[in-house]
């Protein structure tokens, strides 16, 4: 599997339209992109030799696989972008080394709302489909959640942001790029695979009942 050429600050696809949105999941590639243009922070590249323990594997595993990627200033974390199928993801990797935690998220590029060329509900009715949108990804998410033997999907209410997350307790155990390889595509195909149905009950073209529907005929 080899890396589609790097998007210089991928913006956030918007919502795909309905004969496309509810498409079977699919797998995602393997296909690191440039990273997003947001971040929290200050962030610069550092040479390798400057870190030691579980980041410096995760930086050797993200230069060996080659994914551009980003670091922290204070080094806690990196900052990576991934070219799905169904959209461009924002990956974050997150290590304390005191605690021996490792954890990575991926956000999904999701819009609430109505799709591009469809016409825009106002008043109350917009605020009511909007509250409805987020209602149906929350509970979208829980039901997703229940199914999965690994990772989970969170949903910021705040921030009306949806990730996928994976994290682990290294302490005790000897880095292994293997480890860090399986956590980041699990993380990465995740957030893509499901990304067409969450994305279509965010921008009401499904409700949960039809995307788990869809997501059962798989």
């Amino acid at each position: 599997m080899s890396p589609k050429p790097y998007q210089k600050n991928p913006a956030a696809p918007a919502a795909k339209p309905a004969e496309k949105a509810m498409s079977k999941p699919a797998k995602a590639e393997s296909k690191p992109a440039k990273p997003a243009a947001k971040s929290a922070g200050k962030s610069v590249s550092k040479p390798l030799q400057q870190h030691d323990g579980w980041l410096a594997t995760v930086l050797g595993f993200l230069d060996a696989d080659g994914w551009p990627h980003e670091t922290a200033e204070d080094g806690s974390a990196v900052l990576t972008g991934y070219q799905g199928e169904n959209g461009v993801l924002s990956l974050t990797i997150e290590v304390e080394e005191s605690v021996g935690l490792l954890v990575a998220h991926a956000v999904l590029p999701v819009g609430f709302g109505p799709v591009e060329g469809e016409e825009s509900e106002q008043g109350e009715d917009a605020e009511a489909s909007a509250e409805q949108a987020v209602s149906g990804v929350a509970e979208l998410c829980l039901r997703l959640n229940a199914g999965l033997p690994v990772g989970s999907f969170d949903f910021d209410l705040d921030e009306t942001e949806v990730r996928f997350r994976i994290g682990f307790l290294f302490d005790g155990v000897e880095a292994n790029p293997q480890i860090v390889r399986n956590a980041l595509y699990t993380v990465v195909d995740s957030a893509d695979r499901y990304l067409p149905l969450i994305a279509a009950v965010a921008s009401g073209q499904a409700d949960v009942e039809s995307a788990m529907d869809m997501l059962n005929d798989d």
